[in-house]
């Protein structure tokens, strides 16, 4: 009795039988790594020379990472995009963050959670990554030495809007 409750159920017999034979390591056979990621991942910094290359590609072909990327060599899409829109966008406003600015992070993340994206949208000239920066360095810091939930603090704030 004991064996039957070890067994599997005899529609999956076939299965185990397979499966013990495959070895662990066989799925490693078959991949191979895109030329990327081939590539020794090294951090570092955006030269000016690579800043005026995105740009002016980027006049060329639009916002098509993908195509873009095929004209740099050691940089991706997703890092091409991130690097354009949070420093290369000149409609940035890289200044000092206002009350305002605050309060209304707050509002739109009762509103929205954190999707960074929309609440972005609704502030002018701050990019995601700024939004998502201010909430998590200074806000969530504020409203944790106050000892509320940010949902609770920003009803009472939301008179202002």
């Amino acid at each position: 009795m004991k064996n039957e409750e070890n067994r599997p159920p005899s529609h999956l017999h076939h299965l185990s039988k397979k499966i013990a034979k495959k070895p662990i390591t066989s799925h490693l056979k078959t991949y191979k790594p895109t030329p990327y990621q081939a590539q020794k991942k090294i951090r570092r910094t955006w030269s000016p020379e690579e800043d005026a290359q995105v740009l002016g590609l980027v006049k060329k072909y639009g916002k098509k990472w993908a195509k873009i990327a095929t004209f740099m060599k050691s940089r991706n899409g997703k890092q091409i995009r991130d690097h354009y829109l949070n420093a290369l966008v000149p409609d940035i406003n890289r200044g000092i963050w206002t009350n305002i600015e605050d309060e209304a992070i707050l509002f739109y993340y009762n509103k929205f959670g954190p999707q960074w994206c929309r609440i972005a949208e609704c502030l002018i000239g701050r990019t995601e990554t700024q939004v998502k920066g201010r909430f998590y360095t200074n806000l969530k810091q504020k409203l944790m030495k106050k000892g509320g939930d940010v949902k609770e603090i920003v009803k009472e704030e939301e008179e202002l809007f």
